[in-house]
């Protein structure tokens, strides 16, 4: 059969696209802005569209379809805009907030569209603090009433082929004589049965909705050992040909709070390219939590250009006393067959200071902006670590270099992504959200869907579920 779906605050289409490659079939959608409507009509011209509030139309105007999608806002049920979820709820001395509780009250347009059309299933997506809200047992209370089934899902995009750590919840709703199949499989390698295995999600105690780690992980199904299933590292979503200028010939100085995020990363993933998120935040305590490695998936992409690339210039440094730093683009020093002579340093020696010299010397002085020198292992992927704590183990070998940190971080390229490379976050198609859009506009577009694999998958197994209903 081909199921109908109706996607309401279709957004760019997110989770139309997802629904469409499970099989089904686009029939409506509806949206509040402007620009989203014409974003999604140019991708989906089959489909009618509704530009509206989606609060004030009539659910007798539209169209009955078999499947409900809806992405109600889930800005202010979230840590957004740099304030937090608690923050976001008014005190008695607090003014209101209409918009806020406009932003929460949309979860409610899912239940009254719902009872003038009675689909056979409905999937809601939002973020995990939306279970958090005051009105949710009030929400899935009134989804019992009208004769619905349900089940909270807590996916990470990740997992489904998505280049991008984004942590969301679908509920799956269905009418009684479905049975949707909603468990997801997994293949990964189990290191205590030492081969492949298929994995399940497994929940920490008291626990039933969350986070990837923080509150599930995924359990081998022989052994119930924990395993990490292979994700697409960030790295596939860089555009390599766009320059990344230096920090140290910016005109405007990078903040402080960036910097400290970038040496943060380069010092706990041991000097290689990083992606730093939160940029211009001010609130986090830990800017190291928010730089992550390329080899890594994108942490969640928010609606504003918040991610941004950190490179190191990359050395090759011989392994002999009295040799000197060769850039990449030089050919490497004679190889011989005495072993390995040179090491990738993520370093430069621009300025004519020199920045990486021997441990034997005095460490640098602490400067104002509070950094300490750092030693950096040359060998293998070994990690810096500040001058306070004891060095490595001493060989009969020069092994180790003396780095200022503020000069580290000047000598990195540094730029933010691209709304292109953030649409590849988001696995959306090359080319979907039009280039002649503002740069704005193109990144909340993106930001605000629903990674389509993630929704292909849990629609594709509500339609094998209406097919064997049917």
């Amino acid at each position: 059969m081909t199921a109908t779906v109706t996607d309401l605050f279709c957004g760019a289409g997110g989770s139309s696209l997802g629904a469409e490659a499970a099989g089904m079939r686009l029939v409506m959608a509806a949206n509040h802005w402007d620009v989203a409507i014409e974003v999604h009509q140019a991708n989906f011209p089959d489909a009618g569209h509704d530009l509206a509030d989606i609060s004030q139309a009539d659910p007798r105007r539209y169209p009955a379809t078999d499947v409900l999608i809806a992405g109600p806002e889930c800005t202010n049920h979230s840590q957004a805009r740099g304030v937090s979820r608690k923050r976001q709820h008014p005190s008695l001395f607090d003014a209101p907030d209409p918009a806020a509780e406009r932003s929460r009250a949309t979860m409610w347009d899912v239940p009254r569209f719902a009872e003038q059309i009675r689909y056979s299933a409905i999937v809601v997506e939002n973020v995990v603090e939306a279970t958090k809200w005051v009105g949710w047992r009030g929400w899935c209370q009134v989804m019992d009433d009208l004769g619905y089934e349900r089940r909270v899902l807590s996916h990470n995009s990740m997992h489904h082929g998505v280049p991008q750590s984004r942590d969301r919840i679908y509920v799956v709703l269905w009418r009684k004589g479905l049975d949707p199949d909603l468990e997801l499989e997994l293949v990964a390698w189990c290191p205590r049965c030492e081969r492949e295995r298929t994995v399940r999600q497994g929940w920490k105690p008291d626990r039933w909705v969350g986070r990837y780690r923080q509150q599930w992980l995924w359990l081998c199904v022989e052994c119930g050992a924990s395993c990490e299933p292979g994700t697409r590292p960030a790295a596939d979503i860089i555009d390599w040909s766009l320059p990344c200028p230096r920090i140290g010939d910016r005109k405007r100085p990078l903040a402080e709070n960036t910097r400290r995020r970038i040496l943060a990363g380069l010092e706990r993933y041991g000097w290689i390219a990083v992606v730093t998120a939160g940029a211009g935040h001010t609130f986090e305590t830990t800017p190291g939590n928010r730089s992550r490695p390329l080899s890594e998936p994108l942490a969640t992409q928010g609606t504003t250009a918040q991610h941004a690339l950190a490179h190191p210039p990359a050395y090759i440094a011989p392994m002999r006393r009295n040799a000197k730093l060769k850039p990449l683009d030089e050919p490497v020093p004679t190889v011989t067959a005495g072993g390995t002579h040179h090491g990738l340093l993520m370093r430069n020696n621009r300025g004519g200071a020199e920045m990486v010299t021997p441990v034997t010397e005095p460490a640098r002085t602490v400067t104002s902006r509070g950094h300490q020198s750092l030693l950096l292992p040359y060998h293998g992927r070994s990690q810096a670590r500040p001058t306070d704590r004891p060095m490595p183990t001493v060989t009969t070998r020069d092994r180790c270099g003396l780095i200022d940190p503020d000069e580290l971080v000047d000598d990195c390229g540094f730029r933010m992504l691209q709304p292109h490379e953030i649409d590849a976050a988001m696995a959306l198609p090359e080319g979907y959200i039009p280039g002649r859009l503002t740069k704005t506009d193109r990144v909340t577009l993106a930001g605000n869907a629903v990674t389509p694999p993630v929704m292909q998958w849990i629609t594709g197994r509500v339609l094998r579920a209406l097919e064997e209903a049917a």
